[in-house]
């Protein structure tokens, strides 16, 4: 009985959510991954009081001309609270992405990452053996800062920088960076929000086409 009335109250105290976002392009570290066409994406979270969590996010085009399943992330890892206004984090993360159309390329990565936030701002570090390619390794050094300037509003800042520790000599893949800007107005259970993002050096070539990686974007997400 004992274990049973801590295993109902652990139940109680832990937090499953969930999400569902449309936007007007879904877009990874400064570059589409939708092929500049709007995209749906569900999201699970589960958030343990131990401060162990887990989510899970389903991706899908909604090209109308051309709708498919576009990937999955997953991630799972630990945090602890430092104080009022700080924690640390870790964990290990997995994508596996589609091709956005006929002809496009597919892409995947496996990452463990580990992370430091002193509110509004938090910097991370992620390692990948396998950055879009077999033999690939890579870092990934991003920090970003979240204020709310009003209430039920939030500005973001975030800049990431890539960089390729091995590479294959038949591969050629220049480090990169990306940056992004994004404000947001909570409503009841939505959230409505337009983002500024772009990446480099270069631009980005889909469909055939050259374009630029720097996008406007916009979007709405309700929570459950």
């Amino acid at each position: 009985m004992v274990l049973l009335l801590a295993l109902t109250s652990t139940a109680v105290r832990a937090q499953v959510t969930g999400s569902v976002t449309i936007e007007s392009d879904h877009r990874e570290r400064g570059f589409t991954t939708s092929a500049g066409e709007p995209a749906i994406a569900v999201e699970i979270d589960y958030d343990d009081p131990s401060g162990l969590y887990a989510s899970a996010t389903a991706i899908g085009s909604l090209d109308p001309d051309d709708p498919r399943f576009l990937g999955w992330t997953a991630a799972a890892g630990y945090v602890r609270r430092v104080g009022s206004a700080a924690s640390v984090d870790a964990g290990l993360l997995r994508r596996e992405y589609r091709a956005a159309y006929d002809g496009g390329r597919s892409s995947h990565y496996t990452e463990v990452y580990g992370g430091v936030t002193v509110r509004p701002m938090t910097a991370r570090v992620s390692y990948s053996p396998d950055y879009f390619a077999h033999g690939v390794s890579a870092l990934y050094l991003e920090a970003e800062a979240t204020v709310s300037p009003a209430p039920q509003w939030l500005a973001n800042a975030h800049v990431g920088r890539l960089i390729h520790l091995h590479v294959p000599v038949e591969y050629h893949l220049p480090d990169h960076q990306d940056w992004r800007l994004s404000v947001s107005r909570q409503i009841g259970r939505f959230n409505l929000h337009a983002t500024l993002s772009g990446g480099g050096p270069g631009r980005q070539v889909y469909l055939g086409n050259s374009h630029s990686s720097t996008a406007l974007t916009a979007g709405a997400t309700v929570n459950f």
